[in-house]
């Protein structure tokens, strides 16, 4: 296994991959479709009558924090606001960043790191609305021994593997976790496993000692024999959002008012009745067979964005690992204006007290 490389040479390689595939996709493939337009023949209406038919691509990773927007495409809800949302998996966050900036998704679920790197050197994408938390109940992501692995506590770690995904909340949960844990950073070792499932496969077959996984997959990997040796649960490290294109904000912002509104309608239907949607759950999140009647179903939170205290903290993080020079302000990455009218603005967890 290749040793782990520095942040600035990792971040050359990130882009180095996204830039490779975008030509290689451009030279290969006809023109990706044009970005979310009105349906052929509409027009904007006036007065009280409908919004304008719009078509949104919305890219989603195999893990349970999109489910919302899966029940609203089921129920309806997006239909209700004259949306036509396509929902397109993916298996990596590179593969998503990808689609994104070559134009072939218009909108995805997404993370905090990723969206001040999009936002680098210019206006690329806005956060537009935090899709799922850690609470101190629920882990978000967790760091998880290998059973093949003699680690029994967090020194443990030290000097061992950890497969990541680099540059994404993955990585920065797991510097976090261990930081706060008394590891210093010349002590962890990391290594580039993008494919979640994968990752999940060799931390099983022991090519790695360690592995930091989302929900469902951390759970499974547990059933499996795998130790959580740290979590985010209750901390304020572990989340997702909603991030949408520039040129979706630019051109419909009145059609990602209209996404995020039967989102909303979608959190408030899974968390009213969440039984009713554990085999959406199951299908949208590609919840494992042996998982699908006993995972614990999760509580989603209300509306709300990052706060600027927490772009502020990754961008340090970033700034420190040399891939930025400087903390990008809050208002060039997180847009609150799109949520529903009355909505909570910044740093909203968004859950119920009670959970």
């Amino acid at each position: 296994m290749r040793q782990y490389v520095s942040a600035r040479r990792r971040w050359l390689a990130y882009v180095g991959v996204i830039l490779g595939v975008v030509l290689l996709a451009a030279a290969c493939t006809p023109a990706a479709e044009p970005g979310p337009s009105p349906a052929p023949g509409a027009t904007e209406p006036a007065g009280t009558s409908a919004p304008a038919k719009a078509k949104i691509r919305f890219g989603t990773l195999p893990i349970l924090d999109a489910v919302p927007a899966h029940i609203a495409q089921q129920e309806g809800y997006f239909a209700a606001q004259n949306l036509e949302v396509e929902i397109v998996p993916f298996n990596s966050a590179v593969e998503r960043d990808t689609a994104l900036l070559a134009g072939r998704i218009d909108a995805g679920l997404n993370d905090l790191p990723s969206g001040l790197l999009l936002n680098k050197d210019g206006a690329k994408a806005k956060i537009v609305r935090i899709a799922m938390r850690a609470t101190p109940q629920r882990a978000q992501y967790s760091i998880l021994a290998s059973p093949k692995a003699s680690i029994a506590s967090v020194a443990d770690l030290k000097g061992k593997e950890i497969a990541i995904s680099s540059n994404s909340v993955i990585e920065y949960v797991t510097d976090k976790l261990l930081q706060d844990a008394g590891l210093k950073q010349g002590e962890i070792k990391k290594t580039e496993v993008v494919a979640m499932p994968l990752r999940m496969q060799m931390l099983a077959e022991g090519q790695v000692a360690a592995a930091v996984l989302p929900e469902p997959l951390a759970t499974l990997a547990r059933n499996q024999g795998a130790k959580v040796v740290l979590s985010d649960q209750g901390t304020p490290y572990g989340h997702s959002v909603v991030l949408v294109s520039q040129q979706l904000v630019t051109q419909q912002p009145d059609a990602v008012k209209r996404f995020l509104a039967g989102w909303e309608q979608g959190v408030e239907a899974f968390n009213k009745e969440p039984n009713t949607y554990r085999q959406v759950m199951n299908e949208a999140a590609r919840v494992p067979e042996p998982l699908r009647t006993t995972l614990t179903l999760p509580v989603y939170p209300t509306a709300g964005v990052p706060a600027a205290d927490e772009v502020e903290a990754v961008g340090r993080w970033f700034v420190e690992k040399g891939v930025l020079k400087q903390v990008l302000p809050h208002a060039q990455v997180v847009d609150a204006s799109f949520l529903p009218a009355g909505a909570a603005k910044q740093g909203q967890g968004g859950y119920d007290s009670a959970y």
